[in-house]
């Protein structure tokens, strides 16, 4: 299933968010669909400064938590570095960086 694509993608994790007894929020919408188009592997800051200008009253602390909530429940994939913030990747599956 291709992100970022309409209503299967939101279905997608609405059908997560039910799963996993999370709320569907505009927040959690617009997260959602923000990671795939904020280019390769975003951290939580780059997602929080788009994220605000739809949403100008959302938290750094909810998107962050947010993001956090993906990766357990299977949406997204956190990649860490060393000394560096998490980042996260909307393909699940592996690909040439990761193993």
């Amino acid at each position: 299933m291709k992100r970022g694509q309409g209503s299967s993608s939101a279905s997608h994790l609405r059908e997560k968010c039910h799963q996993n007894d999370l709320r569907v929020t505009p927040q959690r919408l617009a997260i959602f669909d923000l990671i795939p188009r904020s280019g390769a592997h975003p951290n939580a800051e780059v997602i929080f400064r788009r994220i605000r200008k739809k949403h100008p009253n959302v938290s750094f602390d909810t998107v962050n938590r947010t993001l956090l909530s993906f990766a357990r429940i299977g949406i997204s994939k956190v990649v860490e570095g060393y000394g560096y913030p998490k980042r996260y990747d909307p393909r699940l599956k592996s690909h040439h960086h990761f193993q």
